[in-house]
């Protein structure tokens, strides 16, 4: 089972026939798919815990909240997609013997690496190692970056959320949105600045 909603009061899980809601299995997804219910149940859940009021408001957001957001055939990517990309960017053979110069375990049986430890270890390594260990680290870096700079489509979920917890009184202190600021993705969010651009 996936879970896709998990707080307090609510807990959401589907796989392909079945959704559970706060362990309670539902038998009726109202003529649509256990996934599309499911994630209908959820955004009714944020739709209305959002129309609340809070005095104080701080919200964390990571490098998945733009995953498979993106305009002009451009989506964001998780971890393991970014790593795939890499790794058809500089080629399979490349990375795996970028990976053996600085002692860096490479993935088996088809799974994907972490590329924030890898570059972690190559700009340590790169001290030591008589290998191009820079020119390495420029190539994976600016895949990523291409693969990060997404264009914010109409209407998008990022403008709909901000647009929301920014409607607060006056009298409450001013949102504040802090994101994952990751060394491999070299980028603050990008898709939250085009809103914030679009919506001040």
């Amino acid at each position: 089972m996936k879970t896709i909603l998990f707080s307090y009061t609510q807990k959401i899980q589907y796989n392909t026939d079945q959704v559970l809601i706060n362990n309670k299995q539902i038998d009726d997804f109202n003529g649509t798919t256990a996934e599309s219910f499911a994630y209908e149940k959820a955004r009714e859940y944020y739709r209305s815990y959002l129309s609340n009021h809070f005095e104080n408001y701080i919200i964390l957001t990571g490098s998945g909240s733009s995953y498979g957001i993106g305009a002009i055939g451009k989506k964001g990517k998780i971890m393991s997609g970014l790593w795939e990309s890499v790794k058809t960017s500089i080629t399979e053979e490349k990375l795996k013997e970028f990976c053996e110069k600085i002692h860096f375990p490479y993935p088996e049986d088809g799974k994907s690496g972490d590329l924030e430890a890898l570059l972690s270890k190559a700009n340590i390594a790169k001290e030591f190692v008589k290998y191009e260990v820079e020119d390495c680290i420029n190539l994976i870096q600016q895949r990523i970056k291409e693969d990060c700079s997404l264009t914010l489509p109409d209407n998008s979920d990022h403008e709909l959320f901000l647009k929301k917890i920014t409607s607060r009184k006056l009298k409450y202190p001013r949102v504040k949105l802090f994101t994952q600021l990751s060394q491999s993705q070299n980028r603050h969010e990008s898709l939250y600045r085009e809103v914030f651009q679009a919506i001040r």
